[in-house]
This record gives structure tokens, sequence and C-alpha cells, in this order.
């Protein structure tokens, strides 16, 4: 692995004169239609993500039946054949991606918001990993949940989590113990 960036947590409220709230999508492929394999997964993703509807960040999710349908979705083009750039910065949710710890994470989303960015979609691959066209159109940032192979319906918990987790970082809230 690389060396390791350093990461700064801000806790202060972005600055007035940003005034948008940054519109966090956790997106995901399931080949079910566009539907989750399982409704206690999509309980836990809506708990989590409804406690970030509030002040700085909104957020939601959304499956999609297939990777061309979120690329669109997500403003990337016409599925993978070209690299159609949007305003809005996307995570690719892969393995093989950058690891970094809920703090890191935190800093990372933090420094989007006081940035400027508006739009931020979180991506979950589809059961069988994302294509070696999704792939190559990663641009934004390949980010890995951990070195174990997670389901996608699980890790979409998990992102979901930690979505709430660096907020409450950023916040100061006491969610994050840092243990």
């Amino acid at each position: 692995m690389g060396a390791e960036a350093n990461f700064e947590v801000h806790t202060e409220e972005p600055e007035a004169e940003l005034g948008k709230a940054l519109r966090v999508v956790l997106a995901s492929v399931s080949a079910r239609g566009g539907k989750s394999k399982l409704g206690a997964t999509d309980s836990l993703v809506e708990e989590y993500l409804g406690r970030l509807s509030q002040g700085w960040m909104i957020a939601e999710s959304r499956v999609f039946a297939t990777e061309a349908a979120l690329l669109q979705a997500a403003g990337r083009g016409d599925g993978g054949a070209t690299k159609a750039k949007s305003k809005a910065v996307v995570v690719w949710l892969d393995g093989r991606g950058k690891r970094m710890s809920s703090e890191q994470f935190a800093a990372w989303l933090g420094g989007r918001r006081d940035g400027g960015v508006q739009e931020l979609w979180i991506a979950v691959g589809p059961a069988d990993g994302w294509t070696h066209a999704m792939n190559a159109i990663a641009e934004d940032l390949q980010l890995s949940l951990g070195p174990m192979t997670l389901a996608h319906e699980l890790a979409r918990v998990v992102a979901a989590e930690q979505l709430y987790r660096a907020w409450a970082i950023l916040q100061g809230h006491p969610y994050h113990r840092g243990h």
C-alpha cells in the first residue's frame, strides 16, 4: 500500500456562504430489478440515512437494476462508453480501493463539503463486483470498506453507518467515541 495521506478533521459548521446542503446518494446495483434482497437491509440503511437529513447533509438511498442505470442517474454518461463529467463526486466502493479510517473518511467528506461539493454519490456494486468498464471510469475515489469481502447488501449498511459516523465526527457528536 502507498503512503497514508494526512487528514485533518474540522468540527465547525461550514461557512455560511456555502449555504447549500450536501446531497448524498447511497446508490447500489441489484439484479433484482432495482430492489433490495432483504427488507432488513433497507430498514437499517434508512435508519442511518434518516439521522443525516438535518443541517448540512441530506441523504437518500437508491437501488438500480444495472450499472448503466446508476451511471446515467449520477450523470456519468451512457453506461460507461464515455466519461461524461458531472458535478457530483462519486465514491466507488471496491475491495481494491483506498482504505481509510472513520476519521480519515470524515475528514475527506468534510473537505468535499467545505470545498463546495453539493452532490456526492457512494456507489455499492453488484454482487459480482464492478465490471471492468465501471472500474475504468471510477475517476473520483475508489474506497475499500476493509480487507474482508462483504455481501453487497451488507456493504450498503456499512456505508450508511460510516456516513452517519463521519457526520457525527464532523459535528463533534458523541456517537463516535474514537474506538
